[in-house]
């Protein structure tokens, strides 16, 4: 089946965060949104159509998910990644940045260390600072235009007493997908001083050829215990706006502990159009998710080579559909940098300081939008740079 991903679709009166909020974002109305992360392409025919059916039924009363949904999701986790779980690992969350927000507050206590990896998705940061405990940051480092840990930093502050790691895995917003090695120094770190690892992997059927996501909990059974899987079908079939997501947790105590206190504020009941919308994705989306996939390298292609032409260094991406863009060595500030972006190239970019202070010098784009779309942003581009 051939999917269209090329033709435009008018958001702006649909309540889009993305198209109507630029001016509280940015301070201008007239800009071209490429920021918040969902896509601006149709979802896929099966995840309509299950919805359609689910409309049909006139009462929207509350409703269980069957057996079905839990079971579309463990065949997809082992068709796609490799991973095996047992159903009662699973627990039902409102959505993956929630969760990161409860498993703060179950699993550890006010000033406890939660440590992140910087520049990383900045809700992260939020989750740590809003809940009273104390920011860890590691930084990751620039080689060979890829984004790396330094795992002998790490080592350091682990040993300073780090209760949490929020692990983010494909890495937003520099795209990386880990390898197996780092994955495995991560564990063993995190084994050997006994850190719990919050493992955000929304992103991890974004991936490009010949890279792999592997699920930090299927390295085996001791990290398993020390680690909290939370995705969701949200970013990978653009549903996001639908809510809900998964916890895997085959640590018993700590799925006990997560479940009271999600129990404790009474987040149990599902939202009956998710259902069928994330059982319809895991189990007939996969053909439009490889269509999918061949557009976004595509987008992610053009992106790239148009902004090197102009001397802007785009950080190579292994997933996602977010570029990473390196301005820093046109010498500008970041305020001076917004500027330019927002009044005189008239684009909605994230900037790179919102994940992080090392994020100084870039802007990221979301290239997860019709083709024509990235031409009208790097033409606006090329007015201005080389700068």
């Amino acid at each position: 089946m051939k999917f269209d991903f090329d033709t435009p679709i008018e958001r702006d009166k649909s309540d889009s965060i993305k198209w109507k909020l630029l001016h509280k974002k940015f301070g201008y109305e007239d800009l071209l949104p490429l920021w918040v992360a969902d896509m601006d392409f149709a979802i896929a025919p099966p995840i309509q159509a299950a919805i359609a059916r689910r409309n049909q039924h006139p009462v929207y009363g509350y409703s269980l998910r069957p057996q079905t949904y839990y079971d579309s999701f463990t065949h997809w986790l082992q068709k796609r990644h490799n991973w095996q779980i047992e159903p009662n690992w699973i627990l039902d969350v409102p959505g993956v940045v929630p969760a990161i927000n409860f498993c703060i507050q179950a699993l550890t206590n006010p000033d406890d260390k939660v440590l992140l990896f910087s520049p990383v998705y900045d809700p992260f940061f939020k989750a740590i600072k809003l809940n009273q405990r104390s920011l860890e940051v590691s930084n990751l480092y620039l080689e060979n235009n890829e984004y790396r840990i330094n795992f002998a930093e790490l080592e350091e502050k682990l040993k300073q007493g780090i209760k949490m790691i929020l692990f983010c895995s494909p890495h937003n917003p520099v795209g990386r997908v880990w390898q197996r090695d780092e994955l495995v120094k991560l564990a063993n770190l995190a084994i050997k001083y006994q850190v719990l690892i919050v493992s955000d992997e929304i992103h991890f059927d974004l991936v490009f050829s010949p890279n792999k996501h592997i699920p930090l909990a299927s390295l085996g059974s001791n990290i398993a215990q020390q680690t909290i899987t939370l995705t969701s079908p949200g970013k990978t079939f653009n549903i996001a706006g639908l809510g809900g997501g998964f916890a895997v947790i085959p640590n018993k105590i700590t799925f006990a502990l997560l479940k009271n206190h999600l129990d404790k504020n009474a987040l149990h009941l599902g939202n009956p159009l998710t259902t069928a919308a994330y059982q319809a994705a895991y189990q007939d989306g996969e053909e439009w998710l490889e269509a999918l996939l061949e557009y976004l390298y595509e987008n992610y292609k053009f992106v790239k080579e148009e902004c090197e032409n102009l001397g802007i260094e785009v950080t190579n991406l292994q997933g996602t559909y977010l570029a990473w863009l390196n301005f820093s060595h046109f010498g500008l500030s970041q305020t001076h940098l917004e500027e330019i972006i927002y009044k005189k190239a008239k684009l909605g970019l994230v900037s790179g300081t919102q994940y992080g202070s090392n994020g100084k010098g870039f802007m990221r784009l979301n290239f997860g939008c019709p083709r024509q779309y990235l031409q009208t942003a790097l033409q606006r581009l090329k007015v201005i740079f080389p700068f």
